[in-house]
């Protein structure tokens, strides 16, 4: 049975989001080299309709590079990175940020939003253009839609953090752009329904009330939608406060407190992935694996991630199991399954290039042959 074989049957099973003891075993198996730096806000992904996914890059110097697997002969995975040439992206541009997001029903089709400073020197404008296809065919064509974009014009906003968002509006969800700014502000961006490719800001406080009276400029902003409509959003500030909010998403309603927090899901329970200007990236694993607020079931979710990530590691709460040095600061990272088997793979960006990670294959078929033993044992005796 080959790995591809292996990682299909542990991905049925549910295995693929346990797959790690006491230590992560991952070997960086490719690294892309960029034309220049990148930033904090310079990594994103596209996933497809068939479940597929591509990584988009953005260096500060205006160019775009998308990253992906292929399969060759039905066997060998064969990275490839190849330029985007999205439309009105000036020479002397500085690109501060990028995302994209898949349209949800009864819409289809990519969105992706970059946000860039023309003439960074002595006069600098900001732009925030929106890139997308409404033709037949073409919504999912990353070149076709790199070519139709809408512009926004913005004097006053210093284009920082930049993300999509879920949003419950008029009996309706849909995917808007948040876009954090110098002002204190977090700026939201809908689309136009009835207009193709028409974007425009709202002022709508009441969408967003974590937002409201921010002491600073936001840095971070990260969202995960939890159980009953609710969505746990944590946002950390240019002067180091932090906040984390549980909204009710029907009716925008929510309460928040005071945390720092960062996090990747590599087995199926919180964990804290941290990547440093100091040249790391250290994965910390908290022993308290009940308290995973993505699974509990009951009305106390802020509260146990509050206590949690405020444990005193003296106490044992957390402990180290993966870190690795790089030449250069780490700037950003994703977790997703680039390689489309099963198994997630771990890409950072660091101040010249990206990185991939990849679990260890030898280490994940073990586990898979324990997992499908274990299985079938309890079907004998289900049987039996």
């Amino acid at each position: 049975m080959g790995n591809e074989e292996v990682f299909k049957l542990m991905k049925l099973s549910g295995f693929t989001n346990n797959m790690s003891d006491d230590k992560v075993a991952l070997n960086e198996v490719h690294f892309y080299g960029l034309s220049s730096q990148s930033n904090v806000y310079g990594l994103t992904y596209i996933t497809y309709p068939d479940g597929n996914k591509k990584a988009l890059v953005a260096s500060v110097r205006g160019k775009i590079v998308s990253i992906e697997y292929q399969t060759e002969k039905g066997i060998a995975l064969t990275p490839t990175a190849k330029e985007v040439h999205f439309t009105y992206i000036p020479g002397d541009a500085e690109i501060v940020s990028i995302d994209v997001y898949n349209r949800l029903p009864p819409g289809k089709g990519l969105v992706a939003g970059i946000s860039f400073i023309k003439d960074a020197g002595n006069n600098p404008t900001k732009f925030l253009n929106i890139y997308s296809a409404w033709e037949p065919g073409t919504e999912y064509n990353l070149d076709n839609i790199a070519g139709k974009y809408f512009s926004l014009f913005s004097s006053a906003v210093d284009h920082r953090v930049f993300i999509h968002f879920r949003l419950y509006q008029d009996g309706v969800w849909e995917r808007v752009f948040l876009l954090s700014g110098s002002d204190k502000q977090v700026h939201i961006f809908r689309e136009d329904k009835c207009l193709s490719l028409k974007f425009s800001e709202v002022h709508e406080d009441n969408f967003f009330p974590e937002f409201q009276d921010l002491p600073s400029n936001v840095l971070w902003i990260d969202v995960k939608h939890i159980m009953n409509n609710r969505r746990l959003t944590a946002i950390g500030c240019e002067n180091g406060y932090a906040r984390i909010a549980l909204v009710d998403t029907k009716n925008n309603s929510g309460t928040y407190g005071q945390v720092s927090i960062s996090r990747i899901n590599c087995d199926g329970y919180n964990e804290i992935l941290l990547g440093t200007y100091g040249q790391q990236l250290l994965i910390y694993k908290s022993l308290k694996e009940e308290m995973n607020i993505e699974t509990k079931d009951n009305k106390d979710e802020v509260q146990d991630c509050l206590s949690l990530i405020s444990s005193d590691s003296k106490e044992g709460k957390y402990k180290l199991v993966f870190e690795r040095m790089f030449l250069d600061p780490v700037l950003a990272m994703q977790y997703i399954d680039i390689t489309h088997d099963g198994l997630k793979e771990l890409m950072v960006v660091s101040l010249k290039g990206v990185h991939v990670f990849q679990h260890n294959l030898q280490k994940a078929a073990e586990k898979c042959k324990k997992k499908l033993e274990e299985l079938h044992s309890s079907r004998q005796k289900d049987t039996g």
